[in-house]
């Protein structure tokens, strides 16, 4: 399948503190990884390729387009967000890593990158939760969610673990 991006980089940069000046190939990059190694995991493979089948066609059910707009969309963000934070400040060329600076800006440590990052981490992990408890709550509209598909390239949804005690 083509790439398909569920979130656009102008949706990033304008629901975002990201500068407009920001290389859009950084940012389409972070998409399509988070993408693959976040949101196909967390709601599953079937449920995944549907989207993206029809986000590219142009064809999203009402359920579908519901769950993008006002679930997806928002975890994608801060996951992308957290996925291009160290990039923004050190490019690989032909001479090595390059830090870049500014000279009317102060550089932040590491300490207050890694803040940032766990900020953004802490958000994304609870628009997740709402992803999950939006589908679980309308599994009727997602089929797909319960039954992913077969085949070893399959990957089944992160579901929460049940939760209870056990006294021996």
């Amino acid at each position: 399948m083509a790439q398909v991006l569920l979130i656009s980089e102008t949706y990033v940069k304008t629901n975002s503190n990201l500068s407009e000046s920001i290389d859009s190939k950084l940012l389409t990059s972070s998409i399509l990884s988070m993408q693959d190694l976040k949101l196909e995991p967390l709601i599953g493979t079937g449920l995944y390729n549907a989207i993206r089948t029809q986000a590219a066609a142009g064809t999203l059910t009402a359920a579908n387009a519901t769950l993008l707009n006002d679930y997806i969309q928002r975890t994608l963000l801060y996951w992308v967000l957290k996925d291009c934070l160290m990039y923004v400040h050190y490019k690989v060329n032909n001479k090595g890593v390059q830090r870049h600076n500014d000279t009317f800006s102060q550089p932040v440590d590491l300490g207050d990158m890694q803040r940032l990052g766990d900020t953004y981490e802490n958000k994304a992990a609870s628009y997740a939760r709402r992803v999950v408890a939006f589908i679980r709550e309308h599994i009727e509209d997602y089929p797909l969610y319960d039954n992913p598909g077969d085949g070893i390239d399959v990957i089944n949804p992160q579901k929460p673990n049940p939760t209870g005690g056990m006294y021996l």
